[in-house]
């Protein structure tokens, strides 16, 4: 190998590896604990009232893992609901 071959294949390397890092740094989820939070963590979390909550839901903004009859949400299902929110200009 020459030295084009050995330079074209470090900068191969480099380009690989700054989309991996850049891959981590824009995903939240990956951070975040898998705990369950439940409808009323969720209105504590948000500042909202429940009838805001049940609007939310109504709406699609929100969406609720069921248990039964029970809401719940993964950290990182709501931090996600957040983003789309704040990229269509809703907050």
């Amino acid at each position: 190998m020459n030295k084009i071959d050995l330079l074209i294949q470090s900068v191969v390397q480099i380009h690989k590896f700054l989309e991996s890092l850049t891959e981590q740094c824009l995903s939240p989820r990956q951070h975040l604990p898998e705990r369950l939070l439940s409808a009323q963590d969720v209105m504590n979390k948000l500042n909202i009232s429940e009838a805001t909550y049940y609007r939310f839901v109504k709406k699609g903004a929100l969406k609720p893992r069921m248990k039964g009859s029970r809401h719940y949400f993964y950290e990182a299902d709501l931090v996600e609901a957040l983003e789309e929110s704040k990229r269509r200009g809703r907050i």
